[in-house]
C-alpha cells in the first residue's frame, strides 16, 4: 500500500472530523487565549496550571496577528492530528508487520469522538496525543540499547512535553520501567541510572523556569488524575490507551 494514499486519506478524514468544531472555545479556551496573548506581550491574567502549556499558545501567537487566535489554534491542533495518525500507522504497521493493520489503525483515530470533539478547539488535547505517541516509538526505539545522547534527546523531546501538559510526565515512568526489563540492566544500571537521572533533569528544567518567569504553578500528576475523575474528563485518555492496546 502506497504511503501517498495513507496519508492522503488521514489528511482528508482529519479535515472533515475538525470541521465541526474548528476554532471553537470550550472551558480551558479563554486561558489558552490569555497566554497566547500574554506572549504576544500584552498585560494579561495569567490562569494556572494552564498558563503552564505554552507550547501550543507560542506556535499560535506566531500565526495569530494572520489567522486570528481561533483559527490559529485549529490549524496547529489539526496538524497535530495528522502527524499522531502518521505515527500510528507507522507504530502499528511495524508492530504487526502489516501496513493494513497501520493503515486501519491511522483511519480510527482522526474519526473517534474524543478527535471531533477535542481536535480542533481552542485546547491543546491534540499536540498531548501526538506526543504521547511520538515518545512510545522513540523510548521503544532507544532503549534497545541506549545511548548517552539517546537520553539526551529524550529529555529534549519529553521537556517540549511538559510545555505542552505536564502529565505527560508520564513518559520518564515509561523510560525507567523498559530500562528496567532490559536484559543487561544488572551489568549497566550505573550507567543507565546516572543517564535516567539526567533525562529527569532536562525534562523538566525548562517548564520550572518558564514557571519561574510567569509565576505560575503546574498542577500535579495525581491532581490531575483526581481533577479528571471529578469532571469526568477521562474518556479521551481512555480512547488512546484503547487504541494502543
Amino acid at each position: 500500500m502506497k504511503n501517498i494514499l495513507v496519508f492522503t486519506t488521514i489528511i482528508i478524514l482529519t479535515i472533515l472530523s475538525s470541521l465541526l468544531y474548528f476554532g471553537d472555545a470550550r472551558g480551558d479556551s479563554e486561558a489558552y487565549k490569555n497566554l497566547t496573548f500574554y506572549l504576544q506581550g500584552e498585560n494579561v491574567e495569567l490562569i494556572s496550571p494552564f498558563a503552564t502549556r505554552p507550547f501550543i499558545p507560542f506556535i499560535a501567537s506566531i500565526l495569530e496577528p494572520v489567522l486570528g487566535v481561533e483559527y490559529s489554534f485549529a490549524i496547529i491542533n489539526v496538524l497535530f492530528v495528522i502527524g499522531t495518525s502518521i505515527l500510528i500507522f507507522y507504530f502499528y504497521s511495524s508492530l504487526y508487520n502489516n501496513n493494513l493493520v497501520g493503515y486501519i489503525s491511522s483511519l480510527l483515530f482522526p474519526v473517534s469522538f474524543s478527535i471531533i470533539f477535542l481536535g480542533s478547539r481552542i485546547l491543546v488535547e491534540a499536540g498531548t496525543f501526538f506526543f504521547i505517541m511520538l515518545l512510545i516509538i522513540l523510548i521503544e526505539k532507544y532503549t534497545k540499547n541506549p545511548k548517552w545522547y539517546e537520553f539526551i534527546f529524550l529529555g529534549l523531546l519529553i521537556s517540549m512535553a511538559l510545555l505542552m501538559k505536564v502529565a505527560l510526565a508520564f513518559a520518564l515512568i515509561y523510560l525507567f520501567l523498559s530500562l528496567f526489563n532490559l536484559e543487561n540492566f544488572n551489568n549497566k544500571k550505573i550507567y543507565y541510572s546516572f543517564w535516567f537521572v539526567v533525562t529527569i533533569i532536562i525534562s523538566f528544567l525548562p517548564l520550572k523556569i518558564w514557571q519561574f518567569l510567569t509565576k505560575t504553578q503546574t498542577e500535579t500528576l495525581i491532581s490531575a488524575l483526581l481533577d479528571n475523575i471529578k469532571n469526568n474528563h477521562l474518556f479521551s485518555f481512555k480512547y488512546f490507551i484503547a487504541v494502543l492496546l
